[in-house]
């Protein structure tokens, strides 16, 4: 056994390979937990939930913030919310929505994935100028804006379906990966990005133009 695999064999059998112990558990994310607040802290009893530490968050039910709140507001980098197949919902499909936004991302490196988010009157994802968003096996659907991260830079949008939002379904800015992703009936456009990559996608029966590129000269 050679000097050094000796040396981290005796730090890993000594604890002292230190992790961070907010990324080292899933927190789960429930209405009750919502309505009794601190999932994180300084998360306020209702809505939105506050996720104020990096990690990993997971659903066991169903979400619904009520009138005029937002669902999640995400204030620090490096989060993970995994939908776990359960929804975020802001109102009943085919009805007018009353809750704002269900993500609102103040930060950056956000991961949101499996599960549906419908029926908010402005943004599914709310996610202006945000760097490395991952949006993945998701549902956006029957909101204003579905993905909205206008100005944001390295947003990758993957294997979801985003439709029947009342304006553009998918806006995201510059070095915009959008794969695999099912982006019909939206109000306006189905995919507006400023620079990126667009493949593999079903884009169909949306207001404006399947595919709209911001040109800054």
């Amino acid at each position: 056994m050679t000097r050094n695999l000796i040396i981290a064999v005796a730090l890993i059998t000594s604890g002292l390979i230190f992790t961070d112990p907010a990324l080292a558990q899933t927190v789960i994310i429930n209405q009750a937990k919502a309505m009794s607040g601190n999932v994180t802290p300084g998360d306020d009893p209702g809505f939105p939930v506050t996720l104020s530490l990096p990690g990993n968050y997971r659903y066991s039910s169903n979400l619904s913030p009520g009138p005029d709140l937002d669902g999640i507001v995400v204030a620090v980098p490096d989060i993970t919310i995994d939908f776990n197949d359960f929804i975020l919902a802001g109102g009943r499909i085919g009805e007018t929505s009353n809750s704002w936004n269900g993500i609102v991302d103040q930060s950056d490196r956000l991961t949101v994935k499996n599960g549906t988010i419908v029926a908010f009157e402005r943004n599914g994802i709310a996610a202006s100028g945000r760097v490395k968003l991952i949006v993945e096996n998701m549902r956006i659907i029957n909101n204003s804006y579905g993905m909205y991260n206008p100005s944001g830079i390295i947003t990758r949008i993957q294997n979801s379906t985003v439709s029947r939002n009342g304006n553009v379904g998918i806006h995201c800015g510059s070095s915009c990966h959008v794969e695999g992703n099912i982006v019909s009936s939206n109000g306006l456009f189905g995919i507006q990005i400023q620079t990126g990559t667009i493949l593999g996608n079903t884009i169909v029966s949306n207001g404006g133009v399947g595919i709209g590129v911001e040109y800054f000269p």
